[in-house]
């Protein structure tokens, strides 16, 4: 229940394979709901940023190992 207002770093990091699947969610909602453009770039700059993140943390061994 409490799980949601604590999360670690790591959550908020997108591997590859994570990082595809948030970006196709994000256009699915904009076909879908005609979203703000604005909010869609903000949410895609956001899916960059943590997959960035994630890449500097693991580097790219670990999405290849």
């Amino acid at each position: 229940m409490g799980n949601n207002k604590i999360q670690t770093k790591e959550n908020k990091m997108l591997n590859k394979e994570q990082y595809s699947k948030k970006v196709d969610e994000i256009i699915d909602d904009y076909m879908k709901e005609g979203s703000d453009p604005e909010e869609i770039i903000n949410r895609l700059k956001q899916a960059s940023k943590e997959l960035k993140e994630w890449y500097d943390t693991y580097g790219s061994k670990g999405i290849l190992g």
